[in-house]
């Protein structure tokens, strides 16, 4: 339909509403490719406005794959356009959050955590509680990665995580929250909780459609049983 009426800012929204979903479905190869797609229209448009979390999306695919080099290109780009955005930044709740994951994960953790500070701000302004349940998670895992380790502080923040998507009925995020609790769990020798959060996220993974996700809770709770 965006297409018949030629309107190539409709076609940008489509194309990044249906990025969005696919990533968080952890389809994260076709949102990556869809993310293209509008950042393609907009530049054609001339309208800034999709590059942000066009450029955002194709870093949070890229941090799920593990091409973390591409993943801080891209957001290098989503800052970029952002600039000339000002206040104007679609589903920044989102995906600040996500970028503080790939900080943690290039093994930036002081700005990750940095990251994940902001993310919850940024969420309470907005009242966002997907937001805010997100920034949870990634000041959770900042924190158990500080050196030293912050693990009472972490599992904290990542309880709260846990609360407010269950809350919302965020079954995808509240997978990987699980996971993320796991691997806690266990680097605090933790087993009987780490067991716990892992097998909810093997049967919530299994659930949503999170191949990667079941995969490796699986390994871990494998390993743990080998113990």
């Amino acid at each position: 339909m965006a297409r018949a009426s030629r309107d190539q800012n409709a076609e940008a929204m489509v194309y990044t509403g249906l990025a969005m979903m696919q990533l968080i479905a952890g389809r994260y190869e076709e949102g990556i490719e869809n993310a293209r797609m509008a950042i393609a229209i907009a530049d054609r448009s001339g309208d800034p406005l999709f590059r942000y979390p066009n450029n955002a999306f194709i870093a949070w695919g890229f941090t799920r794959l593990g091409d973390l080099g591409e993943a801080l290109r891209h957001w290098a780009a989503a800052q970029e356009t952002a600039k000339s955005l000002g206040g104007r930044l679609l589903l920044r709740e989102w995906l600040v959050p996500i970028e503080s994951e790939t900080l943690l994960e290039s093994g930036d953790v002081a700005s990750a955590l940095k990251k994940g500070e902001e993310a919850l701000a940024i969420a309470k302004a907005s009242e966002s509680v997907i937001g805010a349940a997100l920034a949870e998670r990634a000041i959770g895992r900042g924190l158990a990665a500080s050196s030293p380790p912050s693990y009472d502080e972490a599992a904290a923040h990542l309880n709260k995580s846990v609360s407010l998507l269950e809350e919302i009925g965020a079954k995808f995020d509240l997978a990987r929250t699980y996971l993320t609790q796991g691997q806690v769990y266990l680097a605090r020798g933790h087993s009987d909780d780490a067991a716990d959060s892992l097998r909810r996220a093997v049967v919530l993974s299994r659930e949503c459609g999170l191949e990667r996700e079941e995969v490796l809770a699986s390994n871990l709770l494998a390993g743990l049983r080998r113990t």
